[in-house]
């Protein structure tokens, strides 16, 4: 990729009557393989500190994750992975599920979201944290690039029903 085509130039070149070829690939794999080891480890530091504080979000704002749909706990896992992954503090991330929680602690008394399933409730939860983030992030991640990196171009709502979806929770909440 990228990475490794500026790391390859960097290498400075030396004649050992080797091919070029086998001194690039002599050269770079063990750096390569340290590269992807540590982003391997990080990424899995990061898995298990966003499954950590999904867990801490739904006792906190007393949703039951034993009886969550599994659909609900991997797109609000992915949420604050996304979150983690944007540059964001793990203190802030806290911060913004705090938030979140008292979000759906007034969703819960006031308008409920029982009835709400699966993919429904999913995207709520994704919203509120979404709402969070913007309170409570002087530069926040725009709802644009939350669409790109957890929908992507695979199922799921449009940009435009998400913010309608936002507005509207906004509106919910006074």
């Amino acid at each position: 990729g990228l990475v490794e085509d500026s790391f390859h130039k960097s290498i400075p070149k030396v004649d050992s009557g080797l091919s070029l070829s086998t001194t690039a690939s002599a050269t770079s794999s063990q750096p390569t393989q340290s590269r992807q080891s540590s982003l391997s480890a990080r990424e899995d530091s990061v898995a298990a500190e966003a499954q950590f504080m999904c867990s801490w979000f739904f006792k906190v704002a007393e949703l039951s994750q034993r009886d969550m749909d599994p659909a609900v706990i991997r797109l609000t896992t992915k949420a604050i992975r996304f979150l983690l992954r944007a540059g964001c503090a793990k203190s802030d991330v806290n911060c913004t599920l705090a938030h979140a929680s008292v979000y759906v602690l007034d969703m819960l008394k006031t308008t409920g979201l029982t009835g709400k399933a699966g993919a429904e409730l999913g995207i709520i939860l994704l919203l509120l944290i979404f709402i969070a983030h913007s309170y409570v992030q002087d530069d926040h991640v725009p709802l644009a690039r939350w669409h790109r990196c957890l929908f992507g171009s695979g199922p799921g709502p449009s940009l435009k029903a998400l913010n309608l979806a936002v507005i509207r929770l906004m509106s919910m909440r006074g």
